[in-house]
């Protein structure tokens, strides 16, 4: 999967195949401990408890921001369709761009940002958060 990404780029069907391939790569080093000593009971709750662990990481680390980190620091060229239409959580890795204008990327940001209102506390995020933060620093475009 790693030179998959590297000649293509990240998407996000790409972080979620790879993550289940961990959580898949667990599982089959759990089974030597478990199953095939009879602890089958054992094997299930750690098993779940994996895909636990897994889902709260993949929360904590931004799908999206990750995604965008990722296809800027790659040699391959920034597809802005795809990176335009990843949420706003995209907002602080396009912080790092270090371009003094408003690119195209930014400014497809700021639109989806203006774009997306009535937004209510459920869907709080802090990476949200700083994406609107980042409207303020971004008044220009």
């Amino acid at each position: 999967m790693t030179a998959y990404v590297d000649a293509f780029g990240l998407t996000q069907l790409r972080f979620y195949t790879t993550v289940f391939m961990a959580w898949v790569g667990i599982l089959l080093f759990m089974v030597g401990p478990t199953i095939l000593k009879g602890r089958r009971a054992t094997f299930v709750r750690r098993g779940v408890a994996a895909a636990f662990v897994l889902m709260i990481t993949v929360t904590i680390a931004n799908p999206d921001g990750l995604i965008t980190r990722v296809n800027l620091t790659s040699s391959v060229p920034l597809d802005l369709g795809y990176v335009g239409q990843l949420s706003l959580d995209r907002g602080p890795a396009l912080a790092a761009m270090a371009s003094q204008n408003c690119d195209a990327a930014r400014v497809e940001f700021v639109h989806d940002a203006v774009q997306e209102d009535g937004e209510d506390w459920r869907s709080w995020s802090w990476s949200r958060y700083q994406a609107e933060q980042l409207l303020v620093t971004w008044s220009d475009c």
